[in-house]
């Protein structure tokens, strides 16, 4: 991306710029004693509120990709207001994958195919790119962080074992707890500038238990992450989820892959046991013909409130290509990032209300 101070914490990219200037002023003293230097410090920040959106176009008849499009042919709205778009790519920006592997007792039988098709995919990475990886189940344990040593990732992958999560851990499957924490951890990606994916590869099936963190706890939290959901949905030979298909609010109420997914423009593909791997490099494959559009809001208030976004193509567009899906997040929270120094180095973090 060209020019731009972004901020990646919530979806708003926000960075504090400090300019130190030191003036020195010479103490005029007339008396025997050396002259001693007085310093004066002015801080000047200068703060610029950059949103980003990752956005994908498709024909809504074939579901082919539609590319080659320019920043002209959209029109981008934020609650209702038309916005300038400042910032404009198709796949410039690495990507930072946070890998959501479900290891719960329905997807067991099937995970050596899971394992050997999430270290295929992983070898279509550029060099860029970096990936951490979080298995759940009854929990979510994150196994290894954020590195673009692939082969790091890929000794991760296959050494998974039934007792990551330990023994309670194993018990249901609360697919709310892991996008929770694959989202919360997407702020400790390496790179600022990264394209935000979490990945799930899940049979979709999520225990009704009322425990942990709730679908909205999740869907705000990938909301401040800025994080789109995909999803690879590994079918059962038996019957599919066990609420089949569920519409998109009661999906986050009980925790469903493809519900993340809608509200964050990302996709879902379902896979046959033999048909892991190759799913998930299309998976992959697909997060590279997204595009990348970001904008100064009209609206500069960071009182906190959601903010809807809608993003169309231009009627040109459709007379060219028929109708068209864009699948982009429904929106993000206008915050303050306050600044963080933990074990990773300074983070920019949305501020507590």
């Amino acid at each position: 991306m060209a020019t731009g101070v972004r901020r990646w914490s919530t979806g708003v990219v926000r960075v504090l710029i400090s300019v130190l200037f030191m003036l020195w002023i010479g103490a005029a003293v007339i008396s025997s004693h050396a002259q001693q230097p007085k310093q004066s410090e002015l801080t000047v920040k200068i703060d610029t509120d950059l949103v980003v959106s990752d956005a994908l176009v498709v024909s809504k008849k074939t579901g082919r990709v539609i590319g080659d499009l320019k920043p002209e042919d959209f029109l981008l709205y934020e609650d209702g207001v038309r916005q300038e778009i400042t910032h404009f790519s198709q796949d410039k920006l690495p990507l930072s994958i946070m890998l959501l592997l479900d290891v719960s007792g329905s997807v067991r039988p099937k995970l050596q195919q899971v394992q050997a098709g999430a270290r295929y995919a992983m070898e279509q990475l550029k060099t860029e790119d970096e990936v951490a990886v979080m298995v759940f189940a009854g929990g979510a344990k994150l196994i290894q962080d954020f590195t673009k040593d692939r082969q790091l990732i890929e000794d991760k992958i296959a050494g998974i074992e039934d007792n990551q999560l330990g023994f309670r851990g194993q018990f249901g499957t609360r697919i709310n707890e892991g996008v929770y924490q694959a989202a919360a951890h997407m702020d400790q990606a390496t790179n600022p500038q990264s394209r935000r994916v979490i990945i799930g590869v899940t049979d979709n099936k999520s225990s009704a238990i009322p425990t942990g963190h709730s679908g909205g706890d999740a869907l705000e939290q990938l909301f401040e992450s800025g994080s789109v959901v995909c999803g690879l949905i590994v079918e059962s030979e038996i019957f599919g989820g066990i609420f089949g298909k569920a519409s998109s609010t009661v999906g986050t109420l009980l925790g469903r892959i493809d519900s993340f997914a809608d509200k964050t423009g990302g996709e879902v593909m379902k896979a046959k046991r033999e048909e892991i791997a190759n799913k998930l490099v299309e998976l992959i494959g697909r997060l590279r013909t997204r595009y990348t559009l970001g904008y100064a809001p009209a609206n500069s208030n960071l009182d906190g409130k959601f903010r809807k976004l809608d993003l169309k193509v231009t009627p040109q567009v459709e007379a060219r290509e028929g109708k068209v899906v864009v699948r982009t997040r429904q929106g993000y929270y206008a915050r303050r990032l306050v600044q963080a120094d933990d074990k990773y180095g300074k983070q920019s973090r949305p501020e507590e209300k």
